[in-house]
């Protein structure tokens, strides 16, 4: 929530001062990158990884960081506050109406809308 509201300020502000830039919050879900690599034991390369090696390659939901970029940047070209590379509205609409009856978090996975 902190980031959120730290970003919705940002483009409050820059708004009121009819600056000429846009500002975009990013909530991605899983990609085929290197980053949890230390926490699983694996030993950081020296050279770039290859997405289609990747251990999770292959897994539903999944998308290789080029996927990712070609979402985020036309969500950038459509000027969108909120980018989500992937579907997961009813996830979110879940933890919103929990939110809104004040409930506790409870860990659950997250689930992606189906494909279609």
């Amino acid at each position: 929530m902190a980031v959120r509201g730290i970003t919705e300020c940002l483009a409050f502000d820059l708004a009121s001062r009819a600056a000429p830039i846009d500002v975009s919050l990013l909530c991605p879900g899983p990609v085929l990158t290197s980053i949890g690599d230390e926490l699983m034991g694996i030993a950081p390369g020296s050279e770039e990884p290859d997405p289609a090696n990747h251990m999770m390659a292959g897994q539903p939901d999944f998308i290789t960081p080029d996927e990712c970029a070609d979402r985020v940047f036309k969500a950038i070209g459509e000027r969108r506050f909120w980018i989500f590379p992937h579907p997961f509205n009813h996830y979110l609409k879940g933890k919103m109406q929990a939110l809104v009856e004040g409930e506790n978090p409870v860990y659950q996975e997250v689930v992606f809308d189906a494909k279609g």
